[in-house]
């Protein structure tokens, strides 16, 4: 009953009540992972980072296996730029669900952020073998682009856009790989296609 209401007077922004809820649901039960996960949301919202990352700690090690619970861990770290320690929480996540796109989409983005483009496109391909997303053709078209590989960014963005074809900035995206192929004609296109939706 606490973690419910720590998690509604949350979502209504009523935060010291939501923590004064969450500390009795671990007074009472304190191996309760989804308090300190909770908490841990709470305090990551509010920029309080080690705060954060001492609870989603907590819920760690109470349910190793949930890969949730590793997850919020990682992107409190992606959000303060602290990548390494994100890109080793993330491929902790692959490792715990493996069938899942989740983690190696998520490890594909670090690796971008990190201009590890090796492991950004492994990791991307991967996610898109398991659950094929607009957002993460977008990404391995991006490395193709930075990597000058023009014609493989050309289909990664349109395979992109066949999952989401309203989105302008894959349209932008697309003209870009398009004059990497010296290809005006088709490039102006995609950026009237681009500018079209984007006045929609």
């Amino acid at each position: 009953v606490h973690v419910a209401l720590g998690t509604i007077y949350s979502g209504l922004g009523q935060t010291p009540t939501a923590i004064d809820e969450l500390e009795s649901a671990l007074t009472l039960q304190p191996n309760s992972d989804d308090a300190h996960r909770i908490l841990g949301d709470i305090f990551a919202k509010a920029g309080r980072t080690d705060d954060a990352v001492r609870e989603y700690q907590e819920a760690i090690a109470i349910r190793p296996n949930y890969w949730q619970n590793h997850n919020r861990l990682a992107a409190t770290f992606m959000k303060v730029g602290r990548y390494q320690e994100a890109e080793a929480t993330y491929r902790r996540i692959t490792e715990l669900q493996p069938d899942s796109s989740v983690g190696f989409n998520n490890l594909g983005v670090v690796a971008l952020m990190q201009d590890d483009l090796t492991l950004g496109l492994e990791s991307l391909t991967r996610a898109a073998e398991i659950t094929p997303k607009a957002s993460t053709f977008s990404n391995i078209g991006t490395i193709h682009y930075w990597n000058g590989r023009f014609d493989e960014a050309r289909k990664a963005y349109l395979q992109a856009i066949a999952l989401n074809a309203g989105d302008p900035g894959l349209q932008r995206n697309l003209g870009d790989a398009l004059m990497g192929l010296n290809d005006p004609a088709a490039a102006e296109a995609a950026y009237l296609r681009a500018l079209e939706l984007a006045m929609n």
